[in-house]
């Protein structure tokens, strides 16, 4: 049963390398010269300009921002540095004592400020929290 499995493996692994070399994929390589591409192969100026804007145009957070409103709370642990935007925060989400308040109230319970997982999670802008 094994030499069947590895004689199945070998010739998915031969029918995948020769599907990508009919669409062009042996072309591309990860760590092979300055641009990414294999000897050989250069692609245009276009091409190259139309991956930049792509991946350079935005330098802004997405708008996904949760506003904060009179009644927000804000959580905290005894134990912990950092006071948290949401209560289901992986860092404080198994604690048995969660505290809870005003953003004034998490300020002076907590000195090292908010937890940095939160605030990307909410995309607010960090200093809103100085």
């Amino acid at each position: 049963m094994d030499r069947l499995f590895f004689k199945s493996l070998l010739v998915a692994l031969i029918l995948i390398t020769t599907l990508f070399s009919f669409i062009g994929c042996s072309e591309y390589v990860t760590c092979n010269g300055e641009n990414g591409f294999s000897a050989g192969y250069s692609p245009s100026k276009d091409i190259l300009d139309s991956l930049s804007a792509q991946i350079f145009t935005s330098t802004e957070a997405p708008s996904t921002s949760t506003p904060i409103t009179e009644d927000q709370l804000f959580y905290w642990t005894s134990g912990g540095t950092k006071f948290h935007i949401f209560s289901d925060c992986q860092h404080i989400e198994k604690s048995s004592e969660i505290s809870s308040g005003s953003l004034s109230e998490a300020r002076n319970a907590k000195s090292g400020g908010v937890c940095s997982t939160c605030l990307k999670k909410s995309g607010i802008n960090p200093e809103f929290f100085s």
